[in-house]
Order: structure tokens, then sequence, then C-alpha cells
């Protein structure tokens, strides 16, 4: 054999690691004790934030106004106002499940502002602990499991769900809660239960059909006899708890819906025009979901029909169904 010939062969050994590619296990861990101290940080950021402004009007509008008026009346024996009662004006798309929830607490707390801060704290923890929890069930490691949760205390939606007033955190709670539990069984058990969480969801946020729809789907794909029972049951859940709380209103909820669940939309149209809204919405709020979104679609595009989870069904009816 010549010599420029030998001189040229070699043998790769893959027993043997690539020296040239290899990474210090010392970064990789820097980089974990770094993510979860930020992570950390900005729950104990947002923690201070939400006890020094328990009792102020810090991220307190017209909005969250006009939730305090519903409690205020509420706690005197009124659930929904009048649209006109000759002299003043009512109507709100609020559901009823927040406004009975605030009342519970003005009364134990006898201060309408701080019930309803502790109510929005409470739902936030909740949805933040629910979070990390499904992602460790999922095998996602400690150190991202805690900076997805943290990350939504940084975007400005989240911040100010989670330290002024609102009844959204709890409805997305209901149906995290819900797709969970479909996740793991289909059995009728399960499918019974996703459909009350799925009804609790709806009664505390109208526009709470995301995760219907995506069980919905995923039940059409897989398990068609439990897809009709989760229906029944759905339908049947909201008929009675909409006339409960039709009777306890004495027949004024119904008429608020009516008059203004579409008021600032533009109507039933506005639901249509839903996708377009929330790409505004993540563009000016949350803008890194523009990067991160993409990269999550092509994932699920490589992976093929593995890729079509339930999970992945419940993204895209999130963002096609939020229109309020």
């Amino acid at each position: 054999m010549m010599p420029g010939k030998a001189a040229c062969t070699f043998r790769h050994d893959r027993s043997v690691p690539d020296e040239g590619w290899r990474v210090d296990p010392r970064i990789g861990r820097a980089l974990t004790a770094g993510l979860i101290i930020a992570a950390l940080l900005t729950f104990l950021a947002w923690g201070f934030l939400a006890l020094v402004h328990v009792d102020d009007r810090y991220h307190v509008g017209w909005v969250e106004g006009s939730r305090i008026a519903l409690t205020r009346s509420a706690v005197s024996g009124v659930l929904y106002p009048p649209l006109y009662d000759g002299d003043t004006y009512g109507g709100t798309r609020f559901m009823p499940v927040p406004i009975l929830l605030h009342a519970g607490l003005a009364r134990m707390t006898g201060e309408y502002l701080v019930a309803e801060k502790l109510l929005a704290y409470l739902s936030s923890t909740l949805l933040l602990a629910a979070m990390f929890l499904l992602l460790r069930h999922a095998g996602c490691p400690l150190a991202p499991a805690l900076a997805l949760p943290a990350g939504v205390l940084v975007t400005l939606p989240g911040l100010l769900a989670a330290t002024t007033v609102q009844g959204d955190a709890l409805s997305v709670v209901f149906q995290l809660a819900a797709v969970a539990l479909i996740q793991r069984s289909t059995r009728s058990a399960a499918t019974l239960g996703a459909a009350g969480l799925c009804t609790l969801a709806i009664v505390t946020k109208l526009s709470a059909v995301w995760a219907p729809l995506a069980i919905g789907t995923w039940l059409l794909l897989r398990n068609r006899r439990q897809l009709v029972v989760f229906t029944a049951a759905l339908l049947l859940l909201l008929a009675a708890t909409t006339a409960l709380f039709q009777i306890v209103s004495d027949g004024r909820m119904l008429t608020n819906l009516q008059e203004v669940a579409f008021a600032g939309v533009g109507g039933p149209s506005g639901v249509l025009r839903s996708p377009t809204r929330i790409l505004s919405l993540v563009a000016d709020g949350a803008p890194l979901l523009l990067i991160l979104v993409p990269f999550a679609l092509a994932g699920t595009v490589l992976r093929g029909r593995r890729g079509m989870s339930l999970w992945f069904i419940t993204s895209c009816g999130r963002y096609s169904s939020s229109w309020s």
C-alpha cells in the first residue's frame, strides 16, 4: 500500500466522542440554573407587585369598575341588573360564575376591590400551577417547565390578567383541566368530567369555547361514541346551568346576553374575523409567539399524523376562537 493512500484513509470509531463538538456540561448546568433563577425571580416580582397593589387602582379601569358594580349588585341580591330601570342603564356579557365568586369574597372581606383582586391572584396562581404540572407530566424538564409559565407574566396580557380584576384566567384553568382529562382517558367518566369542566368554563367566560371545540375534534377522530356522550352531556349541563342562572336572575341573564353578547366585536361576523384579530393582539401584546408558533407548526408537520396531538388541536382552537 502506498504511503500517500494510507495517509488518506481513516476509521471512524463511533464509540469515541467527537471532542470537536463536545459541549462542556457545566455550560448546560449554568443555563439550567439561570433559567430556574429567572423564573423564580419573575414569580417573586409578580407576587410583590400583587401584594403592593392589592388595595389600590393599579390596572383598574372602566371594565374592572363594571365588574365591581356587578358584584355590588349581586351582594345586594340582584344578579344582572335590568338593562334600564327607568333611571340608569345596565347590560353586560360577563358570565355569572366570576360575579358570584367575587360577591362571596366581598362578603368575606368586606371590601370589593380587595376581594376582586384576591380572586384574580388566586385564578392566576391556579393557571400557572396548572401549566407547570401539565408540562412536567408531559416530560418537560424542570427549568423550561418553570420558565414557560413565568413567561406568561412578562407579556402585557399576562401581566394585566394576573394583576387586575379579570375572569379570564379561571376559564382557562377549567378548559386546560378538561383537555388534560381527555388526554389521559376517553372513558365515559373522563368524558363526563370534561363536559362538566367545559360547562364551568363557559359560564365563567362566554367565549371559552376552544376546549370544547378541540375535545370534540379529537373525539371525532379517535372515539365517536364518546363524542356523542361529550356533546350530549355538555348541552344538558349548559341548559341546566343556564336555566338555573336565568331563574336566579329573574330572567335578566339571557336578556343581557341577547342584547350585548356581541357588543364591541361587530356582531356575529366578528367571530369570523377572530383569527386576524388574535394575530394583531399577539403582535401587540406577545410578539414572541409570532416566532415560536411557526416552529411549533413546522415540528408538527414534520412529525406527520403523530404530531396531531390533542394539545396541538387545542392550540389551533384557542387562536381561532379568541374573539373577545
